[in-house]
């Protein structure tokens, strides 16, 4: 899985750097606007039953599966119906032209896919085959990037986003259906949901509160800025977000682990503490890298269109420090089954992004939200303190260790950089970073080669 998700977000990476080079920070902006709307109908639909099913520690009835399938059917069949009723009011409120408003009808489709495959990785999750899902994931990403990027130097502007995102939506719903081997069927018995709704409800209010925070980006971002300011912050969260990008092997691992474990608070301590390791060691010397060199990788690597949102970059990498530990702590919490916290978390995370955001962003312009990002990303260690309490774990070596081998590697390196000590073109950036990288890594490996080692072997008879 981690070989292959470190594959494929290369491949993701390099079609992003080709479609930031080809499209406008518009085009960008205006494919965020479409998303945003279509995105919120696909978590109210969802209501979090997909989660309890991953959650449930015995293998879950088929009659419920059924049940919970049809039900989200019937949803997701009804808000399909409201974004085309909405859609010339969500048009008229951005200023989108009518191929744009065609947009917004066309991109719930991508959510009844997404449903089908849903149903059928919740299959490959609960056994944790993650070599299928790791194989219908890459394909996915390949058939993506290539679309997008084809569409993109034939002129299709945001259409381009459009097409790769259905497709790749499709691509994925067939794989995932064949290799799980599982069956779309339909069941009214709606009273199945009943025990599920409440830690539903609780999980997928997170997601919908995570949706209201980000609300900000269309809303006072596109009010103040325009879709350019939108397509300027979806750029610079791109980037500021590759050190998280590399968890994704793990976080798609320790949810359905955590639901295993939930009855032995011990192997939940001793088994979050290894994540949290693991976790900062990646993170920490990604979003730092990137911080050192950043002005280098935009000009050669992006182009200097996109240098007006390199400030607003270093102010969001600074949530990374806090994504580092806090997802997989929110994690341990979800599969618990308390999701109630999860709930009260995403809520004091929206309402710190809108109360700042709403002083900033006016003032300050996309720079607010990154200063928004800020006060919101300091009430992460919340977290921690909560998966304390049902887990024991020692969580500052974990943490801050790895931050600071990173910083020390990369603080030397940014100041040679920004002197232009390393001159300029392709080598100005690939030697600075071959040589925080493997700095990083031999001091790393220095002082932790034991227990590195010993979890290497872990997993390898675990696999054997």
């Amino acid at each position: 899985m981690a070989v292959r998700q470190v594959l494929g977000s290369g491949i993701s990476i390099c079609g992003s750097i080709v479609l930031a080079r080809i499209l406008s920070p518009t085009d960008y902006g205006v494919f965020a606007i479409v998303t945003f709307f279509v995105s919120l109908f696909g978590l109210i639909s969802d209501v979090g039953l997909g989660a309890s099913l991953i959650r449930q520690q015995e293998t879950p009835d088929p009659k419920d599966v059924a049940a919970i399938f049809t039900f989200q059917q019937l949803m997701m069949f009804v808000f399909i119906a409201g974004i085309w009723i909405a859609s010339p009011w969500i048009s008229s409120a951005y200023s989108l032209n009518t191929a744009q408003t065609w947009m917004i009808r066309i991109m719930p489709l991508n959510l009844l896919w997404a449903s089908f495959q849903s149903f059928a990785n919740i299959s490959l999750e609960r056994k944790l085959h993650f070599p299928a899902l790791a194989r219908i994931e890459i394909t996915q990403t390949i058939c993506y990037n290539g679309l997008a990027v084809a569409l993109a130097v034939l002129d299709f502007g945001a259409w381009a986003f459009v097409a790769a995102t259905l497709v790749r939506t499709i691509i994925g719903a067939t794989g995932s259906i064949w290799l799980s081997r599982w069956k779309p069927t339909w069941n009214t018995e709606f009273y199945r949901l009943k025990g599920r709704l409440r830690f539903g409800l609780m999980y997928q209010g997170a997601s919908t509160l995570s949706w209201i925070k980000d609300a900000i980006i269309p809303t006072l971002i596109g009010m103040y800025v325009g879709a350019e300011g939108v397509g300027y912050v979806g750029w610079a969260n791109s980037l500021a977000v590759w050190g998280v990008l590399a968890l994704q092997p793990l976080s798609r691992v320790y949810f359905p682990v955590f639901s295993r474990l939930q009855s032995d608070s011990q192997a939940l301590g001793r088994f979050l503490e290894r994540i949290l390791c693991w976790a900062n060691r990646i993170v920490a010397p990604v979003s730092l890298g990137v911080l050192a060199v950043a002005p280098t990788l935009v000009h050669v690597v992006y182009t200097d269109k996109w240098l007006p949102a390199l400030p607003l970059m270093y102010l969001l990498s600074f949530a990374n420090a806090f994504a580092a530990s806090g997802g997989p702590c929110m994690s341990l919490l979800n599969a618990i089954g308390k999701s109630g916290w999860n709930l009260a978390m995403t809520a004091i995370w929206m309402a710190m992004t809108w109360i700042v955001g709403m002083i900033a962003i006016p003032k300050y312009g996309i720079l607010g939200f990154g200063i928004a990002n800020i006060a919101t990303s300091l009430t992460g260690v919340i977290p921690l303190f909560l998966a304390y309490k049902h887990a024991p774990f020692h969580f500052l070596s974990p943490i801050l260790v790895p931050w600071g081998i990173a910083g020390g590697c990369a603080l030397p390196i940014g100041y040679l950089v920004r002197s232009g000590w390393f001159g300029d073109g392709i080598p100005s950036l690939a030697i600075p970073v071959a040589i925080f990288a493997t700095s990083y890594l031999v001091a790393s490996f220095s002082l932790f080669h034991r227990s590195i080692l010993r979890d290497i072997e872990l997993v390898r008879k675990q696999r054997t």
